[in-house]
């Protein structure tokens, strides 16, 4: 064999082992030796984090050797200050990193792929990356500061907690092993949940939901949506539903009745003008004050105790006077309307009497049961009426009196005795009214005239005075 062919041969074997060498080079910060890895600042740069970790460390010797590092599937740690948990990345199969309630602002989690459970609730975290984490099963992130996060590959997760972030937006379509979902307290507009069959529990409270997918989940028990701006919500679909909390949104109308497991039903602080919860045999308590209810149904198990809060329901403006009560509140029977104050009932028209325009009235639901106290705040206004049609030829701008005919301002005796001597000023014309408003013109142009001659008049005379006095 020749010498130069060896020394080619030698270059190439080089070449491939600094290529490999370059390709290993990334994850060897990530790795650990055949020593182990010591518990210095070299490699866990937070002193409290390597406090924390010395009760990890099993023989005592300030370093992880590899039997250790494969040792290590649980760190936990509560309230210890630590500011970052950089070296988290030697521990290959961690499975349960608990670390709620310090001062993190940043991790890295990329080099932990059999994590299940990540708890990091309570630090300072702007962003989160769970990208490289597929077999996550529990992630708690609530009270930190996202804004984003991508769950796109985190198909085995089943429990979700985003509460207390920044959140205007969440894809969940991914997700479909999700049993609980707690985001309360996000900036959240929209959210599809329509394709999660196995959700049981959802929290949504305090965001800005403008609409709210839940098609058909029948594992669905507990729905939290209080405090969003929701002006519907379709819960048909939700046949194991046990407790629905809706209060404070911007709903006009409900419909409970294919939700026979409901037991706990909460629409305070509505735009609701009645609840029908005739078919919801389980159903024990309901708060529904602060809407605008005319009418209660009775309850499927009237026998049954019951705990009701129908207090403040104030129903308006209603313009004018009258209001039709059977085309307003389809389904109120108005023969269970008794004690009418305020006001008088004919057949389902309820006039309002007294010039606060106030009505109120009780109206008798589940027999024994104490009534449905409604009000209804009329604005006593007329309506427009025919005779007040401007078409009308006979309704004309011309004065009624006379002798009022092309005076500018009616009385023009000033009531201010200051005012004595000074033009008054014209009244304005009626709106759409082209003759009266050049008769207004007219007049500011007379009353302009005869300020201007005053003031001229004035001027002259102090002229005169002043010359007879030279």
């Amino acid at each position: 064999m020749h010498t130069p062919n060896i020394m080619r041969i030698m270059r190439r074997a080089a070449s491939v082992m600094i290529a490999a060498v370059m390709l290993v080079a990334p994850c060897v910060s990530a790795v650990a030796d055949e020593t182990g890895v010591p518990l210095d600042a070299a490699h866990f740069p937070d002193e409290e984090f390597r406090t924390l970790l010395k009760e990890y460390d099993f023989d005592g010797d300030d370093v992880f050797s590899q039997e250790e590092l494969y040792q290590i599937d649980t760190i936990v740690s509560f309230e210890d200050n630590i500011k970052s948990v950089q070296g988290i990345e030697y521990f290959p199969v961690l499975r349960d990193l608990n670390i709620r309630r310090n001062q993190i602002s940043s991790i890295d989690v990329s080099h932990n792929p059999k994590l299940e459970y990540l708890i990091i609730g309570g630090n300072q975290l702007t962003s989160l990356d769970v990208s490289h984490n597929p077999a996550l099963k529990m992630l708690n992130a609530s009270r930190n500061q996202l804004t984003s996060i991508d769950l796109s590959q985190n198909t085995a997760l089943k429990e979700l907690h985003l509460s207390n972030n920044q959140l205007a937006s969440l894809d969940l379509t991914h997700n479909t092993k999700l049993k609980e979902i707690y985001a309360r307290n996000n900036a959240l507009t929209e959210l599809d949940l329509a394709l999660l069959p196995a959700l049981e529990y959802v929290y949504l409270s305090n965001n800005q939901l403008t609409s709210v997918g839940l098609g058909s989940n029948s594992a669905l028990i507990d729905i939290e949506l209080d405090g969003n701006r929701l002006t519907s919500v379709d819960v048909s679909g939700l046949t194991a539903m046990d407790y629905l909390n809706l209060n404070n949104n911007l709903l006009t109308s409900l419909d409970v009745s294919k939700n026979a497991a409901l037991t706990w039903l909460d629409t305070e602080g509505n735009q609701l003008t009645s609840v029908e919860v005739s078919h919801n045999e389980k159903l024990l308590e309901l708060f529904a004050k602060k809407n605008r209810l005319l009418w209660l149904s009775d309850f499927a198990n009237p026998e049954q105790e019951h705990d009701i809060d129908l207090a403040e329901q104030l129903y308006g403006p209603v313009a004018g006077t009258t209001l039709n009560l059977t085309k307003t509140a389809p389904g109120i029977d108005v023969t269970r309307i008794s004690n009418v104050q305020g006001g008088t009932l004919d057949g389902d028209a309820l006039t309002a009497t007294n010039p606060d325009g106030l009505v109120t009235y009780d109206y008798q639901f589940n027999g024994k049961a104490d009534p449905l106290h409604a009000q209804m705040q009329f604005d006593m206004q007329p309506l427009p009426d025919d005779s007040d049609d401007p078409d009308d030829p006979d309704q004309s701008d011309t004065p009624d009196d006379p002798d009022q005919a092309d005076k500018p301002g009616g009385d023009t005796q000033p009531s201010d005795p200051a005012s004595a001597g000074k033009p008054s000023e014209p009244s304005k014309p009626a709106n759409g009214s082209n003759v009266s408003g050049i008769r207004w013109q007219m007049a500011r142009t007379d009353s302009s005239i005869l300020m201007i001659a005053a003031i001229a008049v004035a001027l002259l005379t102090a002229g005169t005075a002043v010359f007879a006095g030279l």
